[in-house]
């Protein structure tokens, strides 16, 4: 297929295939997730505070965290690891 009989956006995809955006990815997850943590320690603070103890929600509050924590780590390394893609 030569280049007249692409489509334009299959041609922007060609010339920009080298793009990477990992950095970008990696502080969105890490500026989320530290977030989530402030949220989740103001919770349990109030918490302790207040001097209420902790209920269902907040202990499922608390998986939630460890999952997103995971998910960061995950998202991170993969976008650590893989190395960026050559131009030809």
């Amino acid at each position: 297929m030569s280049s007249s009989e692409m489509t334009p956006e299959v041609q922007y995809q060609i010339a920009h295939k080298g793009d990477n955006r990992s950095a970008n990815i990696i502080a969105a997850q890490t500026i989320m997730l530290v977030v989530a943590y402030i949220a989740v320690g103001l919770r349990v603070l109030a918490r302790r505070v207040s001097r209420a103890g902790m209920g269902s929600d907040d202990w499922m509050m608390l998986v939630a965290l460890v999952s997103k924590a995971q998910d960061t780590f995950s998202c991170c390394s993969y976008n650590i690891l893989i190395p960026e893609p050559h131009s030809s």
